[in-house]
Order: C-alpha cells, then structure tokens, then sequence
C-alpha cells in the first residue's frame, strides 16, 4: 500500500504522541497504610491500547492454543519505529503494514472532526 501524505503527517502525529504518553501507575495506601491500591496516573493513547489488545496474545488462552503461535507481542520500540517508517512514506516493515489501519482511522476521525 502506498503511503500518502496525509498518512505521513498522521503518523508523524501518532508517533510524537505515543512519544510523549506512557502508562505510569502508583500505589495509594488506604487506611493508614494497611494496603494499597494501584492507581492509573497516565494512560498510553487509546490507539496503542487497542493495537495492543489485538495484536497481543490472550491472557486467557494458554501458549499452547494454535492461534497463540501466530499472534505477538507488541513493543514500544517497534511501534514508534514502524510509525517513524510510515512517517517518511514508506512501508517496509511488519509493524508499519499493521500500524497504516490504526493510522488510516485516526485520519478518519480527524476529518470528522474539522467537518463538524
């Protein structure tokens, strides 16, 4: 697939923003210290999560599950890189090949933005 401008300029986005937020969580003690909750201080961008979530093997679901074997586990690292890829127009690479929906639905949705 080739890679547009627009697709570029939202990936150089994405990239910055995923650059700029990570999931950062604290405990809380409760009750004098007795015990401690987590606490979600700041959030990855929704995008990531849902990348994350479908490209990331079930919890659920054993290693031993056939379909385990074809799923992977996302990296940071790999991500800003496929988006830095798609961000100088190219798409070389597996990461980049499964980041350009992510990227073409967040085109989507700034469009509908700016039209209403």
């Amino acid at each position: 697939m080739k890679v547009t401008k627009e697709l570029a300029e939202m990936a150089e986005l994405m990239r910055v923003d995923l650059n700029s937020r990570r999931l950062t969580v604290s405990l809380r003690w409760m009750n004098g210290g007795e015990y401690a909750l987590r606490q979600v201080d700041e959030q990855n961008p929704k995008w990531y999560r849902e990348f994350c979530a479908h490209y990331s093997p079930s919890r659920r679901r054993g290693w031993r599950w056939p379909n385990a074997r074809r799923r992977m586990f996302i990296k940071r690292r790999d991500t800003l890189r496929g988006l830095g890829e798609i961000a100088a127009s190219r798409n070389e690479t597996v990461y980049a090949s499964r980041l350009i929906p992510y990227v073409e639905d967040m085109c989507c949705q700034s469009c509908q933005k700016r039209s209403t």
